[in-house]
């Protein structure tokens, strides 16, 4: 149930609720068996007598006409919603309700809000098809903006919301495939998983998993399982963050100069196969020390000697550094581990995110995937940096483009190249052999690899 308070309420109140009234709705959770209708606004009705008791006894007043509820179902969509009231007011019934940017409705399937996603995102790609025209975005920028804007949105809360049902991957992916459509500037008749692979985009059901599977990790949940295996392995470090006012933060300076001073002290940690050793090389100079000097003269080299940290490139012959990198390659390589420590957060988004691209690597090699395969035969293997940026080249790529064998497939034409030399008339026919546009092709030879062509900057002059 969502309830909005306005008014009313005393300063000493508001103070000793706190954070129950920093957020304007106020959900309430409710669960109920059986089937008779009289039997659930007889359980509905409970909680808005407390809450009434509540409010009169603290003196808050509610808006009655911005209260709504939405009922939970077991067995999914309830075809009659129930009757509730609060305080002598009929509550508002509602199946989708709005909290902290997710839609839940009354089926709690994802599926409405993926459409509410659906709809920001198509605003957003109008406006960008616009600036595209108008400001000369290039297919790279738009990329980009994907990765570090509308991924995000895609992807937001998901822990919440995503089930991966058939039906969530198959609306995800319709969504992933407008933006990639924009990207791309191929044909909409190209499929997504084309599209996937050659905007070198991880799918958006692969995202989704990803992040249902950290925030499991996070909260420590037991099981955990991605793509049907279970994660084993140690546990994820946990981070408090506590706040510390600037003032008593230590300074400490920072180059990438070498170190000057008689006292120095090396440090580095190489990881080997999982394993990081750390090494500390101290090297101190041959000066003496005088012991006979006033305290207040010590206090104050105390207070007036810093402590500075310098960076530099690995294997440029300086011998603390060199001597550092060796114990510390000797440590990683032990048979014995000192110090077993959990696994940083960041880690585990590595480990999941080479899990990711070999299961996309697999569904891509898959000989019961039918969709792209003309796409396979240029790029067999899976990448996230690879990025084509030209429409023309990306629909050379994945064989969607003005050519007869185009038109026959889709039925648009019944048509052949006037040449009658190849009866297959696609892209990679015209690119390499049809004789009647030989005088355009200056750089490509027949000889050439449809993948040369396409990634060799001359030769996709010619294929433009």
């Amino acid at each position: 149930m969502e309830d909005s308070s306005r008014g009313h309420v005393p300063q000493a109140q508001q103070e000793r609720l706190g954070p129950f009234f920093s957020q304007t709705h106020l959900p309430t959770g409710l669960s109920w068996e059986g089937h008779r209708p009289a039997y659930h606004a007889e359980t509905l009705s409970s909680p808005p007598k407390k809450l009434e008791t509540w409010s009169k006894s603290d003196k808050v007043e509610f808006s009655y006409e911005k209260t709504q509820l939405i009922p939970f179902g077991k067995k999914g969509r309830q075809q009659h919603l129930p009757y509730c009231s609060f305080a002598g007011n009929s509550i508002k019934l509602i199946r989708q309700m709005k909290m902290l940017g997710v839609i839940l409705d009354v089926g709690l399937n994802g599926l409405a809000h993926l459409n509410y996603i659906r709809g920001k995102i198509t605003k957003i790609l109008n406006r960008l098809t616009i600036a595209r025209g108008r400001r000369g975005l290039s297919e790279k920028v738009l990329k980009v903006l994907y990765k570090r804007a509308l991924e995000r949105i895609l992807t937001y809360a998901a822990p919440t919301w995503w089930a991966g049902t058939c039906r969530e991957i198959y609306k995800i992916n319709s969504i992933q495939r407008q933006v990639l459509l924009t990207i791309s500037g191929a044909f909409c008749t190209t499929s997504i998983t084309a599209l996937q692979v050659t905007c070198c985009t991880i799918p958006a059901n692969f995202n989704c998993d990803l992040e249902v599977a950290i925030f499991q990790m996070k909260h420590q949940q037991p099981h955990v399982s991605v793509f049907g295996e279970e994660i084993e392995g140690p546990q994820l470090e946990v981070y408090h963050r506590t706040w510390i006012h600037p003032s008593t933060i230590v300074k400490v300076q920072w180059d990438m100069c070498s170190p000057t001073s008689s006292f120095s002290i090396f440090t580095d940690g190489p990881k080997i196969n999982g394993r990081v050793g750390a090494a500390f090389h101290i090297i101190e100079g041959n000066n003496t020390a005088d012991f006979q000097f006033p305290l207040e003269d010590h206090v104050r080299a105390l207070i007036y000697d810093t402590v500075s940290l310098h960076s530099f490139k690995a294997h440029i012959g300086i011998a603390g550094n060199e001597a550092a990198d060796k114990t510390a390659k000797e440590a990683s390589t032990k048979p014995t581990i000192n110090l077993s420590l959990n696994l940083p957060e960041r880690a585990l988004k590595t480990q999941l995110k080479q899990k990711i691209l070999e299961h996309w690597q697999k569904t891509w090699e898959d000989r019961n995937n039918t969709k792209g395969r003309f796409t396979f035969a240029i790029f067999p293997k899976v990448s996230t940096t690879r990025c084509i940026d030209n429409r023309f080249i990306t629909q050379a790529a994945t064989n969607h483009g003005l050519c007869p064998s185009y038109f026959r497939r889709f039925n648009i034409k019944a048509c052949t190249c006037r040449c009658g030399e190849d009866t297959t008339d696609n892209i990679q026919h015209y690119a390499q052999h049809c004789p009647l546009v030989s005088h355009l092709r200056s750089k490509i030879s027949p000889s050439h690899s449809f993948l040369h062509i396409i990634s060799n900057r001359a030769t996709s002059k010619d294929l433009q």
